[in-house]
């Protein structure tokens, strides 16, 4: 058996990692709204009187510092979801304060502040998909059904994890551990869904419900046309501007960046209008240019918006992602209905 590098290091990838990445990921974003909302709606008070000031960094250090000693204190899928969020929450409070970070004089609202986080926000999250964009290995099914073993050993092995492990044991089949794995698995008693666990399944039945409707599907058309529109105009109105005003704009960088965000809609308005066309007799070829579009738009468009209006691209990136969210479970569905 060929084994990849990963498993040569010692490290099979976790099964569970994209939800944890994700959640992580999310709660960052989150954190970062809700603290400039919450500073702005406050006045952007000083915290530690007129000769001290304890920046939220270093509350995000310590929250940081926090879901590294429950990782590495507790060992089982249990903890890993604190660690997501607890870490999450630390490293929105850090990357928060980048503007001061990167400027002499300590400036929070430093302009490019909002395009340096959401870069890294994106790279990110381009590293998980690289990371786990390629099926699990054998190994690492292997790795995974001893894994859910580990917290069975003291308080029992939910039907949930049972069946989870179960299937990670027949795309292990053949390896010499797995049939002492699955005796490992065997002896271990019942036990109940943690709350985790249960409210974790619940929303992802439900948010599959909700994603498989014709009026998710509906509402999805309707925002890529929408996208068409707004795309067209921005351009147009662009070029026309460097019709009139051309040393103007050379001369300004904001109006170059604003003119490159116009190109990046229009190609990603391209793509949208070929899947249009498509949608009626290729679905699945549809929504993978629909996909396509929306990528496009997250990774460029929305960077250069984000550069501009720094946090005025929050709600377009919000829309963008529950359209690619769409998206993506409707690809899901008819890959698997294909096959």
């Amino acid at each position: 058996m060929q084994r990849q590098p990963f498993l040569r290091w010692g490290l099979p990838r976790d099964p569970h990692a994209v939800p944890l990445l994700t959640a992580f990921v999310v709660t960052a974003v989150a954190t970062v709204l809700l603290t400039r909302g919450g500073l702005a709606a406050a006045g952007y008070p000083s915290v530690g009187g007129s000769r001290l000031h304890i920046a939220h960094v270093l509350w995000g250090g310590l929250l940081m510092a926090l879901a590294m000693l429950l990782h590495l204190s507790f060992i089982g899928a249990i903890v890993r979801p604190a660690t997501a969020v607890v870490g999450g929450i630390g490293f929105g409070l850090f990357i928060d304060e980048v503007g001061k970070f990167v400027t002499r004089d300590n400036d929070y609202f430093f302009r490019p502040a909002a395009a340096i986080i959401y870069a890294t926000v994106i790279l990110f999250l381009l590293g998980t998909h690289l990371l786990h964009s390629r099926p699990l290995r054998a190994g690492e099914h292997l790795a995974g059904a001893v894994f859910q073993a580990v917290s069975g050993v003291t308080a029992g092995l939910s039907p949930h994890r049972r069946a989870e492990a179960d299937a990670h044991l027949r795309a292990a089949a053949g390896l010499p551990a797995t049939p002492a794995a699955a005796a490992l698995l065997a002896a271990l008693p019942d036990g109940a869904d943690d709350l985790g666990h249960r409210l974790a399944r619940t929303l992802v039945t439900r948010a599959h419900r909700i994603l498989a409707s014709r009026t998710a599907t509906i509402l999805t058309v309707s925002l890529l046309v929408l996208q068409v529109i707004g795309g067209i105009l921005t351009a147009a109105a662009t070029l026309f501007a460097l019709v009139l005003f051309p040393k103007e704009l050379v001369a300004n960088s904001d109006e170059i960046l604003a003119t490159i965000m116009s190109a990046s809609a229009m190609t990603s308005a391209g793509f949208i209008l070929i899947g249009l066309l498509q949608l009626r007799r290729d679905r699945a070829g549809a929504f993978t240019w629909f996909h396509r579009a929306i990528l496009l738009d997250l990774l460029v468009t929305q960077l250069l918006d984000a550069m501009l209006s720094q946090f005025g691209t929050v709600f377009g990136v919000l829309v963008d992602l529950l359209v690619l969210g769409v998206v993506a479970g409707e690809r899901a569905r008819l890959s698997v209905r294909v096959r």
